[in-house]
Protein backbone atom coordinates (compact mmCIF):
# COMPACT_ATOMS: atom_id res chain seq x y z
CA UNK A 1 0.00 0.00 0.00
CA UNK A 2 1.23 3.85 -0.76
CA UNK A 3 0.43 6.52 1.31
CA UNK A 4 -0.98 9.70 -0.36
CA UNK A 5 2.87 11.11 -0.79
CA UNK A 6 3.94 8.54 -2.27
CA UNK A 7 1.78 8.90 -4.99
CA UNK A 8 2.16 12.01 -5.71
CA UNK A 9 6.12 11.83 -5.04
CA UNK A 10 5.60 9.07 -8.05
CA UNK A 11 3.67 10.76 -10.50
CA UNK A 12 6.28 14.02 -10.31
CA UNK A 13 8.61 11.80 -12.31
CA UNK A 14 6.97 10.29 -14.67
CA UNK A 15 6.69 12.44 -18.44
CA UNK A 16 3.74 13.98 -19.56
CA UNK A 17 4.02 12.56 -22.84
CA UNK A 18 3.51 9.00 -21.44
CA UNK A 19 1.76 9.49 -18.41
CA UNK A 20 -1.12 7.53 -19.11
CA UNK A 21 0.94 4.77 -20.15
CA UNK A 22 2.40 4.35 -16.89
CA UNK A 23 0.69 0.86 -14.25
CA UNK A 24 0.14 3.90 -11.62
CA UNK A 25 -2.70 5.74 -13.27
CA UNK A 26 -4.29 2.12 -13.34
CA UNK A 27 -3.71 1.14 -9.65
CA UNK A 28 -6.58 -0.40 -7.71
CA UNK A 29 -7.13 0.30 -3.69
CA UNK A 30 -6.74 3.17 -1.30
CA UNK A 31 -4.29 5.03 0.20
CA UNK A 32 -2.55 3.37 3.24
CA UNK A 33 -2.93 7.08 5.28
CA UNK A 34 -5.70 8.95 3.99
CA UNK A 35 -7.83 5.70 2.87
CA UNK A 36 -8.73 8.13 -0.88
CA UNK A 37 -8.48 5.88 -3.96
CA UNK A 38 -5.09 5.97 -5.91
CA UNK A 39 -6.56 7.73 -8.94
CA UNK A 40 -8.13 10.23 -6.89
CA UNK A 41 -5.25 11.16 -5.43
CA UNK A 42 -3.79 11.34 -8.83
CA UNK A 43 -6.42 13.26 -10.67
CA UNK A 44 -6.54 15.80 -7.48
CA UNK A 45 -2.71 16.60 -7.64
CA UNK A 46 -2.79 17.35 -11.50
CA UNK A 47 -5.84 19.49 -10.93
CA UNK A 48 -4.40 21.75 -8.15
CA UNK A 49 -1.05 21.78 -9.03
CA UNK A 50 -1.62 22.37 -13.00
CA UNK A 51 1.04 24.22 -13.62
CA UNK A 52 3.27 20.88 -13.22
CA UNK A 53 1.59 19.30 -15.23
CA UNK A 54 1.12 21.03 -18.79
CA UNK A 55 -1.02 18.63 -21.06
CA UNK A 56 -0.72 21.43 -23.62
CA UNK A 57 3.31 20.83 -23.84
CA UNK A 58 1.89 17.24 -25.19
CA UNK A 59 3.92 17.06 -28.75
CA UNK A 60 2.10 17.12 -32.20
CA UNK A 61 2.93 14.18 -34.07
CA UNK A 62 2.80 15.28 -38.11
CA UNK A 63 1.99 12.01 -39.52
CA UNK A 64 2.66 12.22 -42.84
CA UNK A 65 0.70 9.27 -43.94
CA UNK A 66 -3.16 9.73 -44.15
CA UNK A 67 -5.09 9.24 -40.71
CA UNK A 68 -8.04 7.29 -42.95
CA UNK A 69 -7.28 3.96 -43.84
CA UNK A 70 -8.96 2.49 -46.66
CA UNK A 71 -8.41 -0.76 -45.84
CA UNK A 72 -11.11 -0.60 -42.86
CA UNK A 73 -13.95 -2.73 -43.98
CA UNK A 74 -15.15 -3.98 -40.41
CA UNK A 75 -14.58 -7.17 -40.47
CA UNK A 76 -12.99 -9.16 -38.44
CA UNK A 77 -12.23 -12.27 -37.40
CA UNK A 78 -14.63 -14.29 -35.04
CA UNK A 79 -11.96 -16.02 -32.96
CA UNK A 80 -10.40 -13.05 -32.29
CA UNK A 81 -9.11 -11.96 -28.47
CA UNK A 82 -8.97 -8.09 -29.56
CA UNK A 83 -12.16 -7.80 -27.77
CA UNK A 84 -12.21 -3.91 -27.53
CA UNK A 85 -11.18 -3.69 -31.63
CA UNK A 86 -13.74 -6.57 -32.52
CA UNK A 87 -16.75 -3.53 -30.54
CA UNK A 88 -15.15 -0.72 -32.43
CA UNK A 89 -15.44 -2.88 -35.61
CA UNK A 90 -18.97 -3.63 -34.79
CA UNK A 91 -20.13 0.16 -34.40
CA UNK A 92 -18.15 1.64 -37.55
CA UNK A 93 -20.28 2.94 -39.85
CA UNK A 94 -23.35 3.02 -37.62
CA UNK A 95 -25.03 6.05 -36.34
CA UNK A 96 -26.15 6.39 -32.75
CA UNK A 97 -28.36 9.01 -32.03
CA UNK A 98 -25.72 10.88 -28.94
CA UNK A 99 -22.04 10.31 -30.47
CA UNK A 100 -23.10 10.14 -34.36
CA UNK A 101 -22.09 8.02 -36.76
CA UNK A 102 -18.80 6.31 -35.89
CA UNK A 103 -16.58 6.74 -39.12
CA UNK A 104 -13.50 4.83 -38.46
CA UNK A 105 -11.88 3.06 -36.22
CA UNK A 106 -7.76 2.42 -34.53
CA UNK A 107 -6.80 5.94 -36.49
CA UNK A 108 -3.13 5.62 -36.10
CA UNK A 109 -1.05 8.57 -34.54
CA UNK A 110 2.37 7.57 -35.22
CA UNK A 111 4.28 9.07 -38.16
CA UNK A 112 7.23 5.99 -38.34
CA UNK A 113 7.93 2.65 -37.12
CA UNK A 114 9.91 4.38 -33.76
CA UNK A 115 7.22 6.54 -32.51
CA UNK A 116 5.68 6.09 -28.88
CA UNK A 117 1.95 6.56 -30.30
CA UNK A 118 -0.94 4.77 -29.54
CA UNK A 119 -3.80 4.46 -31.67
CA UNK A 120 -7.49 6.49 -31.13
CA UNK A 121 -9.97 3.97 -31.18
CA UNK A 122 -12.78 5.34 -32.90
CA UNK A 123 -14.08 8.61 -34.34
CA UNK A 124 -17.38 9.78 -35.03
CA UNK A 125 -19.26 12.78 -36.63
CA UNK A 126 -22.03 14.33 -35.24
CA UNK A 127 -24.07 15.99 -37.86
CA UNK A 128 -26.29 18.48 -35.89
CA UNK A 129 -23.52 19.57 -33.86
CA UNK A 130 -20.96 19.67 -36.16
CA UNK A 131 -18.95 17.68 -33.75
CA UNK A 132 -16.46 15.11 -34.32
CA UNK A 133 -15.93 13.23 -31.70
CA UNK A 134 -12.08 11.19 -30.72
CA UNK A 135 -13.50 8.59 -28.61
CA UNK A 136 -11.54 6.42 -25.98
CA UNK A 137 -13.03 2.76 -25.88
CA UNK A 138 -12.99 0.28 -23.38
CA UNK A 139 -14.42 -3.04 -23.84
CA UNK A 140 -17.66 -4.87 -21.91
CA UNK A 141 -15.02 -6.32 -19.42
CA UNK A 142 -12.56 -3.35 -19.14
CA UNK A 143 -10.97 -3.53 -15.36
CA UNK A 144 -9.14 -0.34 -16.47
CA UNK A 145 -9.64 3.11 -14.59
CA UNK A 146 -11.62 6.07 -15.67
CA UNK A 147 -8.22 8.08 -15.00
CA UNK A 148 -6.75 6.40 -17.31
CA UNK A 149 -9.23 6.72 -20.24
CA UNK A 150 -9.36 10.57 -19.15
CA UNK A 151 -5.61 10.69 -19.51
CA UNK A 152 -5.52 8.63 -22.59
CA UNK A 153 -7.57 10.72 -24.41
CA UNK A 154 -6.36 14.28 -23.70
CA UNK A 155 -2.78 12.74 -24.44
CA UNK A 156 -4.29 11.52 -28.31
CA UNK A 157 -6.40 14.92 -28.49
CA UNK A 158 -2.79 16.71 -28.43
CA UNK A 159 -0.64 14.66 -30.55
CA UNK A 160 -3.08 14.51 -33.35
CA UNK A 161 -3.03 17.14 -35.89
CA UNK A 162 -6.40 18.46 -36.03
CA UNK A 163 -6.48 20.36 -39.39
CA UNK A 164 -5.00 16.86 -41.40
CA UNK A 165 -7.77 14.80 -39.57
CA UNK A 166 -10.72 17.15 -41.29
CA UNK A 167 -9.18 16.90 -44.43
CA UNK A 168 -8.22 13.25 -44.72
CA UNK A 169 -12.29 12.97 -43.52
CA UNK A 170 -13.34 15.72 -46.21
CA UNK A 171 -15.08 17.23 -43.20
CA UNK A 172 -15.35 21.20 -43.00
CA UNK A 173 -12.59 23.34 -41.07
CA UNK A 174 -15.51 24.74 -38.67
CA UNK A 175 -16.20 21.38 -37.61
CA UNK A 176 -14.98 20.87 -33.44
CA UNK A 177 -12.93 18.44 -32.40
CA UNK A 178 -13.48 17.02 -28.90
CA UNK A 179 -12.49 14.22 -26.66
CA UNK A 180 -15.07 11.55 -25.63
CA UNK A 181 -14.86 8.63 -23.41
CA UNK A 182 -16.85 5.56 -24.35
CA UNK A 183 -17.79 2.78 -21.53
CA UNK A 184 -19.88 -0.14 -20.89
CA UNK A 185 -22.48 -0.37 -17.53
CA UNK A 186 -20.87 -2.64 -15.20
CA UNK A 187 -17.35 -1.99 -15.83
CA UNK A 188 -14.44 -0.78 -13.80
CA UNK A 189 -14.63 2.99 -15.32
CA UNK A 190 -18.27 2.96 -15.15
CA UNK A 191 -18.20 2.55 -11.66
CA UNK A 192 -15.49 5.37 -11.48
CA UNK A 193 -17.86 7.97 -12.45
CA UNK A 194 -19.15 9.13 -9.45
CA UNK A 195 -15.17 10.09 -8.38
CA UNK A 196 -15.43 13.94 -7.33
CA UNK A 197 -11.50 14.54 -8.40
CA UNK A 198 -11.52 13.02 -11.58
CA UNK A 199 -14.71 14.21 -12.78
CA UNK A 200 -13.25 17.39 -12.22
CA UNK A 201 -10.57 16.47 -14.83
CA UNK A 202 -12.65 15.22 -17.16
CA UNK A 203 -14.77 18.42 -17.19
CA UNK A 204 -11.76 20.86 -16.96
CA UNK A 205 -10.53 18.59 -20.60
CA UNK A 206 -14.47 19.06 -21.39
CA UNK A 207 -14.35 15.15 -22.26
CA UNK A 208 -18.09 13.84 -23.14
CA UNK A 209 -18.77 10.41 -21.32
CA UNK A 210 -21.05 8.18 -23.33
CA UNK A 211 -22.36 4.64 -21.82
CA UNK A 212 -23.20 1.27 -23.70
CA UNK A 213 -25.06 -1.52 -23.13
CA UNK A 214 -23.39 -4.81 -23.57
CA UNK A 215 -25.56 -6.00 -26.37
CA UNK A 216 -24.95 -6.74 -30.39
CA UNK A 217 -26.80 -2.97 -31.09
CA UNK A 218 -24.94 -1.20 -28.69
CA UNK A 219 -27.80 1.66 -26.90
CA UNK A 220 -25.51 4.41 -26.34
CA UNK A 221 -26.03 7.11 -24.28
CA UNK A 222 -24.42 10.93 -23.12
CA UNK A 223 -23.93 11.12 -19.21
Amino acid sequence: MYTSNDIVNKLKQIDINQLYTNKMVNYHGKTSDTNEKYTEVIAKEILENNKNYDFNSIKQINRKQGYKINTHTGEFNKNSNRREEIIAMKMYNNNYLDIGKMLDYQIPLKDHKGTKAGKIDLISYKEDTNTLYLIELKNDVSAETLLRCTLEIITYLNQINQSKLKSDFELNDNVNIKPAILIFEGTRPYYDINDEYVNKLIKKFKIDVFVAKSQEVFNIKKI
